[in-house]
């Protein structure tokens, strides 16, 4: 909602979105909503597909146990599989700061969400579609990635090392990924 206010305000604007993660499944709600107001979008780690059952199940688990024991319990494991050899230092350092209500929020949100790929395809019929995929990011099916991009108009997709958590670690890789695009996104600048 805070982003289609931000977006809305400038009407005459074009926008181009990149957005990692939870912020690629917004972006891509943006294309949904406000096609006409997007010239381009580059998803970083995301993905063009709603959550199965199973994963639905597992976020209510998710959700559930934070409203019994709190953020700590599930934090740790979700630092540990973002990456296991920072997970201690990240649930030290960020653990005590995060809203209980923003993440159950998030989680709500990304267990609820509807991608609708019509608009997307059609988005790109006359706009860009970067996509940036990081080989390890246990949390994507890279099949899936390739499968969906496929089924697109107008794009391109590069393929960095690194995990989920790829423009923290591999920053310069996934730079040169976003710089790789301009050629693609000149037009608009």
């Amino acid at each position: 909602q805070e982003l289609c206010a931000i977006v809305q305000q400038y009407p005459d604007r074009k926008w181009i979105l990149v957005g990692h993660s939870l912020g690629g499944y917004l972006s891509l709600e943006m294309i949904h909503r406000h096609r006409e107001l997007i010239s381009g979008c580059i998803l970083i780690n995301s993905h063009l597909r709603n959550d199965t059952k199973k994963k639905q199940k597992i976020r209510d688990k998710q959700i559930s146990l934070i409203k019994k024991r709190g953020l700590s319990p599930y934090l740790r494991v979700f630092y540990h599989n973002m990456d296991p050899s920072r997970a201690a230092e990240w649930q030290q350092r960020f653990g005590k700061q995060l809203n209980v209500q923003a993440v159950l929020d998030q989680l709500v949100y990304m267990r609820d969400r509807e991608v609708v790929f019509t608009s997307v395809e059609e988005f790109t019929k006359d706009n860009f579609l970067g996509w940036i995929h990081a080989e390890n990011d246990i949390l994507i099916e890279t099949n899936d990635i390739f499968d969906k991009f496929s089924r697109l108009n107008k794009g391109y997709i590069s393929v960095i090392g690194g995990g989920h958590l790829s423009p923290l670690n591999n920053s310069q890789e996934c730079l040169n990924s976003i710089k790789s695009m301009w050629n693609y996104l000149s037009f608009l600048f």
